[in-house]
């Protein structure tokens, strides 16, 4: 029995993978498939192709294949953008007499998590038939990643290829971290930065979005998306415009397809203020945003968006800060997301069962009592909110004196997957979000009368109170014999009651149960006729 495995398409271009059970005798002078046909009629020797160095045998054994490749030795994938893919089949010919199957594909060696095999079994494969083996090259960083490609018979070892692929990334640089502009009034001026692609592919800018609450007093004189190729440098031009002398603070957000930064900030200003905002760091149980500020002005009010990529899918994150130092100088604030609380704060349990959702703590070398006028941007994704619950359920606290107070909060912007929200606060405090749920308490429940007689009906009289810190809707359902008889849909603002009245008649003598819910309200007597009540009398009520 003869295998050979061809090239991967495109990639082993004129050589020839091959193996034969006990292939032996002189190899053939030609490196094609009618030569590797012929030496499988060989019976003595290891087997060598031209032009290929030393054959490539797997260990020894009665059943062991001897390989040998032509003159391309690697199975090439080519230049592959990081976090992208490219998928390569190998054709396996089995040119001997007998079927053969390949029960194994497997990939070794230092960068074997870059490469995949899709499919590691092939079914048998008649003599002068054709299967494939797929495989997947994603490279997770830069440069040359190499592998073996495996292939197992049922008898043992059958060959072996090399892979290789090289991972290309696109590398913005930005040859400054703010720019300062002219104070000046009722006239533009413009400052400029560069972007610089220092990566191995072209470099698409996607967009050059500016934040904050100055944000209208500047403006990118060019529009986007743009492309740079690699090696290749822009020039970014940015307009500043006001109409009366003020302090402007905003942050423009440089957006592209660089998988290592694929956002750079750039302070905005006319101050001698600068803020430098780091990635955030990603951890198992949390999120942290670090930001300094340099020469801050004293009773300026300054705006500082600490928003980045990788918080985008976080539950909770805080997306700005607005605040006004009563002293100057310099100060760094830490951000840190977490799910679970942080440890020495108070038990996070609202009395209207408001549920939390996560929790941000912010540290600063700057004291509380040296700011003014905070305000808090955050945003929640909006999957945190069930098909019931609205925006005007989240809620935003602090803690003081050993428990949890809720801020006033208010619904400032949204977006396809977000919405965001504004609050004022006491500081750069520890913080708690939450969804507010609506929490229902029958307060009251009672049936009108209790002996009545067969044909007759009774009224239950319903309370319920929504105790809860949102609006919602609440079934109430009359229940008799585990049979649902009777029910009302109530919409109960926070805080709030309703009455309703629900009504079941009875046909049969007999004695029985009416729960509301699950409250048992009372034990209803049916008696056979009215004669047996002469000295009960009552009023039969329709419901509401």
């Amino acid at each position: 029995m003869c295998l050979t495995v061809l090239s991967v398409t495109g990639a082993l271009t004129g050589g020839v993978v091959w193996a034969a059970d006990d292939a032996a005798g002189a190899a053939p002078s030609e490196p094609s498939i009618e030569n590797a046909q012929k030496q499988c009629a060989c019976d003595s020797g290891a087997a060598r192709l031209a032009g290929a160095g030393e054959a490539k045998a797997l260990e020894p054994g009665s059943n062991a294949a001897r390989v040998a490749f032509g003159t391309a030795q690697t199975a090439d994938f080519g230049r592959i953008a990081v976090g992208s893919n490219a998928t390569r089949e190998v054709p396996i010919l089995n040119i001997g007499p007998d079927p053969v199957s390949v029960t194994d594909a497997t990939i070794e060696g230092d960068d074997a998590g870059a490469f995949t095999v899709t499919d590691d079994s092939v079914s048998p494969i008649e003599p002068g038939e054709t299967e494939h083996v797929t495989v997947v090259f994603s490279p997770d960083r830069d440069g040359t990643h190499r592998a073996t490609l495996r292939l197992e018979q049922a008898t043992g070892p059958l060959a072996t290829a090399d892979l290789i692929g090289t991972g290309v990334t696109p590398d913005i640089e930005v040859d400054r971290e703010q720019l300062r502009f002219a104070n000046v009034t009722d006239q533009t001026v413009a400052e400029t930065f560069t972007l610089t692609n220092d990566g191995t592919t072209p470099l698409t800018v996607d967009a050059l979005r500016i934040v904050g609450p100055d944000r209208a007093a500047f403006e990118p004189a060019a529009s986007s998306p743009f492309t740079i190729e690699p090696g290749q440098s822009r020039e970014v031009p940015v307009r500043f415009t006001q109409s009366e002398p003020a302090a402007r603070f905003a942050t423009m957000h440089i957006l592209s397809d660089d998988p290592e930064q694929p956002q750079r900030n750039l302070w905005l200003t006319n101050t001698p203020t600068v803020a430098r905002v780091s990635p955030s760091h990603i951890k198992t149980d949390r999120t942290h945003v670090n930001a300094s500020v340099v020469d801050a002005a004293p009773n300026t009010t300054q705006s500082l968006n600490i928003s980045w990529p990788a918080t985008r899918d976080d539950t909770v994150a805080i997306d700005a800060l607005s605040y006004t130092p009563e002293r100057g100088g310099e100060f760094s604030i830490n951000v840190t997301k977490r799910d679970a609380q942080f440890e020495g704060a108070p038990a996070f349990e609202p009395a209207d069962g408001t549920e939390e959702v996560a929790f941000v703590s912010m540290d600063s070398t700057i004291a509380n009592e040296d700011l003014q006028d905070v305000t808090v941007t955050f945003r929640v994704r909006q999957d945190q909110l069930a098909g019931d619950e609205a925006p005007d359920d989240v809620a935003l606290y602090t803690h003081r004196n050993g428990q949890w107070v809720e801020l006033p909060t208010t619904l400032v912007d949204e977006s396809r997957t977000h919405y965001f929200f504004e609050t004022e606060s006491p500081g750069l405090l520890d913080f708690a979000t939450g969804i507010k749920q609506a929490n229902f308490r029958i307060d009251d429940a009672a049936v009108s009368v209790t002996e009545i007689s067969a044909g007759e009906s009774v009224d239950v009289v319903v309370r319920v109170t929504n105790v809860g810190g949102a609006d919602g809707t609440y079934t109430v359902r009359l229940i008799r014999d585990d049979t649902v008889v009777d029910q009302r849909e109530l919409s109960i603002a926070a805080t709030g009651s309703r009455q309703t009245i629900l009504t079941e008649s009875f046909d049969n003598p007999g004695t029985y149960e009416l729960y509301v819910n699950d409250h048992l309200v009372g034990t209803i007597t049916v008696h056979g006729s009215a004669d047996s009540l002469t000295d009960l009398a009552f009023t039969a009520r329709s419901p509401a």
